[in-house]
């Protein structure tokens, strides 16, 4: 109906312009209760059409509010998403998955790691029974599971599970560039962290910046991001600061190009700069 597509549009606008406390507490969460309340009292005939109409909005109005960082609320919302979908009998629904995924990005956001790992980990084992190629989609939870990891500052535990993702993708023949570039530059913050310059030196860093800076299909985001970290390991550990300096640099011309001024990652190039100065 036009009342529903209203709010909708209404949520819409939210992607462009910031989410104040005021308007989401007195108007975004009061339309979106009249909302889920209209939906419950309508007649739908089929009680699957029911529990789709309550996903969509309970989706909606979640990934909202994640992405404006109300991420209690969001959460909430996640969570009542799960219950609605469990209700499922096909077994095969989608919305259990992104559910789970949101609940993730919420208990991640807000530092309860350990939370987020859990979903990702039950999402894994929805995927891995449904019957379609869902690798990259694994993986993909997985390096999430690895970040999880890195922030408990459990890089063993990371590295295997960013090598075990590695190695399904390449069994499948699924390990495309910017994939290869999101694992390995995970498994490079974890060696890094612990200090591990020798390992790096034969885990084949240097032959995968070699062939970052022969392919550009790499892509220019995570092209920066490998010379970002190649400096840092360069100028900050070996004292190449000559070479470290000219990758930073490179890698600070893409992402001034790419970025907002204020973005976190453009910040990060400056720190690497600094300190290799």
């Amino acid at each position: 109906k036009e009342n529903l597509q209203k709010y909708f549009r209404y949520l819409n606008q939210f992607y462009h312009r910031r989410l104040s406390k005021h308007e989401c507490y007195h108007t975004l969460l009061p339309a979106f209760e009249r909302k889920l309340s209209e939906i419950h009292d309508y007649y739908w005939g089929d009680s699957s059409n029911y529990i789709q109409a309550t996903e969509g909005i309970l989706y909606a109005t979640a990934s909202l509010l994640a992405v404006q960082k109300y991420y209690d609320l969001a959460s909430e919302r996640f969570e009542m998403m799960l219950s609605v979908s469990n209700g499922r009998t096909d077994g095969k629904n989608m919305y259990i998955l992104h559910s789970l995924e949101g609940i993730s990005y919420c208990a991640y956001c807000t530092e309860n790691y350990k939370k987020a790992e859990e979903a990702l980990i039950q999402a894994v084992k929805i995927l891995r029974n449904i019957e379609s190629n869902n690798v990259p989609w694994i993986c993909r939870l997985y390096s999430n599971c690895a970040a999880c990891h890195i922030r408990m500052r459990d890089y063993q535990t990371a590295q295997e599970v960013l090598k075990q993702s590695f190695h399904m993708l390449m069994e499948h023949h699924q390990l495309n560039a910017e994939r290869e570039a999101r694992i390995r530059s995970n498994l490079m913050i974890c060696q890094l962290e612990q200090g591990n310059i020798a390992e790096i030196t034969v885990s084949g860093w240097q032959q995968y910046i070699s062939k970052v800076k022969s392919k550009p299909e790499i892509g220019q985001y995570n092209y920066s991001n490998c010379m970002l970290m190649d400096a840092w390991y360069k100028g900050v550990l070996l004292g190449a600061n000559r070479e470290a300096l000219s990758e930073a640099r490179a890698a600070l011309e893409i992402n001034r190009e790419l970025l907002e001024e204020n973005a976190y990652e453009l910040s990060v190039n400056y720190a690497v700069l600094e300190k290799i100065y």
